[in-house]
């Protein structure tokens, strides 16, 4: 690969060698029992073989050496690995094989490539190329290359065992708006699918991730072998000293905001009225799930559990009712708008189902974190993203603006 070095005047090119390759253990590690489902073995379609076979020591598309696995999901593996071109670390995002969201995600991405000073765009997670990994008479897989990122929000919560201070809060709904705020204004994109899983803290210290590499060296990551195939251990990386800017992350479910659509959409816990209605949605949505994930990292309980009181499970009536129970009954305009209210609802807007019964909740009674001033401007601040209507949400750009955020005790 050509460099070049700019000594004085003058700019002098130079051929870098490669990163060396690095040699991993082939035996040391824990085999995990063959009875014990691990990490991926879990989805439904693992049987199926959609999964990429990834080997920690393999070089991908000549380019990437993997050294360890950090996580999986229904649709792809993530791993770290070594850019053995530009002597950095890369995270890779392997996707399983057949899945059309994937095509999505690397499409939206692309959009989000294009230069743009939006300052949002910054918060946004980037894709630093992509690449295809062929299998013997299969579909090939799709990797994206990213920079590798610390852990998710959720992770830091699930390690630390406590909420973050409430300046910490603001500062990840702030950088989640501006990143939203470019995604609607700039790219005409909803997100659909925010929560804390999807927001990631940058990496400040390259030592974090090279003794990740040198822990894997120690001590190789517990692994099984099914049906030929391996299936790590995920590794987490060690805890940092503080937490960089965060970014929003996970692409695979955004669609356009200029087309009208009802389908659902949204995490369970926090689907937006609309989507639950089958109202036609858009970038209100998102402002909806940032209601929710705030009131969640503030107070360190969900605003809904969705729960139907008889049989304990998910209910589409019993989160309406809930809603209800915060904002008063739905308006009847919105009712009439959805193509599924008829289902939950009767003509006068009363829920169908006698056994949810609507409690009243006063959320300035349940807030708990705050006091005076301030704890007036944040549930100011909520109530202009908890709104039936999702016109009557506020945008992007006005929430930026909110006192609450910037707000100083």
């Amino acid at each position: 690969m050509r460099h070049f070095l700019k000594i004085g005047a003058f700019l002098w090119e130079y051929d870098r060698p490669d990163w060396p390759i690095l040699s991993f253990p082939t035996s040391g590690f824990l085999t995990v029992d063959p009875s014990t489902t691990l990490e991926e073995e879990k989805e439904r379609h693992f049987s199926e073989g959609v999964y990429c076979p990834v080997n920690i020591g393999d070089v991908l598309n000549e380019h990437y050496q993997v050294v360890g696995k950090l996580g999986f999901g229904r649709e792809s593996t993530c791993w770290l690995a070594r850019d053995i071109k530009k002597w950095r670390y890369v995270t890779l995002k392997i996707f399983i094989r057949g899945k059309e969201n994937q095509t999505r995600e690397v499409e939206t991405y692309e959009l989000l490539r294009q230069h743009s000073n939006h300052p949002g765009q910054g918060f946004i997670r980037e894709i630093l190329g992509k690449f295809k990994i062929p299998r013997p008479d299969q579909d090939s897989h799709i990797c994206l290359v990213h920079k590798p990122l610390l852990a998710s929000l959720y992770d830091v919560l699930c390690m630390t065992g406590s909420q973050p201070g409430r300046n910490i809060v603001k500062r990840v709904i702030w950088e989640t708006l501006s990143a939203l705020d470019y995604l609607h204004r700039e790219c005409k994109l909803v997100h659909t699918d925010i929560k804390p899983d999807n927001i990631m803290y940058e990496i400040d210290d390259d030592y974090i991730l090279e003794k990740f590499v040198r822990d894997e060296l120690d001590e190789p990551s517990p692994r099984k072998i099914v049906d030929g195939h391996p299936v790590y251990c995920s590794r987490l990386f060690d805890p940092p000293k503080s937490c960089g800017k965060s970014f929003l992350c996970d692409f695979g479910r955004a669609v356009s905001g200029e087309e009208e659509r009802n389908e659902n959409c949204q995490p369970v816990v926090s689907r937006s009225p609309e989507a639950l209605l089958a109202v036609n949605w858009s970038y209100p949505v998102d402002i909806w799930n940032v209601g929710v994930m705030t009131w969640l990292l503030l107070e360190g309980n969900s605003l809904f559990t969705c729960k139907h009181p008889t049989t304990g499970q998910f209910s589409s009536a019993a989160h309406l009712g809930q809603i209800s129970g915060i904002l008063g009954p739905p308006p009847l305009d919105l009712l009439k708008r959805g193509e599924c209210a008829n289902l939950w609802y009767d003509e006068e807007g009363n829920l169908k189902d006698k056994e949810i019964t609507i409690v009243p909740r006063n959320l300035e009674n349940d807030e708990a974190q705050l006091e005076g001033e301030e704890k007036k401007e944040f549930l100011f601040f909520m109530r202009c993203m908890i709104q039936w209507r999702p016109e009557d949400r506020k945008t992007t750009a006005e929430l930026l603006e909110h006192t609450w955020l910037n707000f100083h005790s």
